[in-house]
């Protein structure tokens, strides 16, 4: 027989994209159950608080040092680990962007347990606890502001996304926003108190917590359901409309109009209320 070479071997290179994934994932699970873990503990810490509060609330006192307490281990323990333990969860995949540093989100809630702090130190007129507590608690939203919005910053134009990065983006100003504000209304109480009040509480659930459970949620909802997905847009409206809403409402507050705030509030429910309707759609 006539001798063959023997057949040259062929050496294959991993391509670039077998080692990591081509869009965002979520964070580790022992991250996400510390963050959890941490607003579950919270969570039953605010229970308690609520039943030693049921008194003050009884005789119409909400400022109380009792109810105080109950409102900010709410307010500051159970929702910046939660939201924020969810965000890490969800938003990579939706903006299809990796957290850019995985290990900041332990240093994060490191700084975020300041949240009970400051509630046991408004509840006890204690400033010292106070501002000690609110200097961590800002520190680890800026952690988390950066974590989220390099993603947003880094989200791919040229790709469907599954949330709007103006979304995220005005949630977590609003965040911001509403820490700030706290942190004005029980440094300087003045003779409208009160309004300051209630205007730093819908900056933090209407322009924090509702705005981002609506960016999220358009599509996230109609995923999990298995159901078809919401109709496809160009300019995220319901998110600026929300928004716009919420200013009207927070400057008819503090003007102390009332036909401002009325507008304001009836743009913000009507806006809620279309995202509602999404949901019953899907289910």
């Amino acid at each position: 027989m006539e001798n063959r070479p023997p057949p040259a071997t062929v050496q294959l290179r991993p391509l670039p994209l077998m080692e990591k994934r081509v869009v965002g994932g979520p964070v580790p699970e022992r991250v996400l159950a510390a963050y959890f873990g941490v607003a579950l503990l919270a969570w039953i810490g605010a229970g308690i608080a609520v039943v030693r509060a049921a008194p003050d609330l009884a005789r119409a006192a909400p400022f109380s040092g009792r109810v105080i307490l109950a409102a900010h281990l709410v307010a500051l323990g159970v929702l910046p680990f939660a939201v924020a333990g969810a965000s890490f969860h969800l938003l990579p995949v939706m903006l299809r962007r990796d957290l850019p540093s995985p290990r900041a989100l332990w240093l994060a809630l490191l700084l975020l347990v300041g949240g009970p702090a400051v509630a046991f130190g408004l509840s006890n007129a204690s400033r010292t606890t106070t501002w000690a507590g609110a200097a961590l608690v800002a520190c680890g939203l800026a952690v988390v502001v950066v974590e989220l919005g390099w993603i947003v910053l880094r989200a791919p134009h040229d790709r469907t996304l599954i949330a709007s990065r103006l979304g995220v983006t005005l949630s977590l100003a609003h965040a911001a926003l509403a820490l700030c504000l706290g942190a004005f209304v029980f440094d300087r109480p003045v003779h409208d108190f009160g309004r300051r009040v209630v205007a730093h509480l819908h900056l933090a659930l209407v322009g924090w917590i509702a705005l981002l459970v609506l960016t999220v949620g358009r599509n996230l909802a109609p995923m999990l359901a298995q159901a078809p997905a919401a109709p496809r847009r160009r300019l995220p409206v319901d998110e600026v409309v929300l928004v716009a809403g919420l200013w009207i409402l927070v400057a008819g507050i503090l003007d102390g109009s009332r036909l401002v705030t009325l507008v304001g509030g009836a743009v913000v429910v009507a806006t809620i209320a279309r995202f509602g309707t999404l949901l019953v759609r899907t289910y």
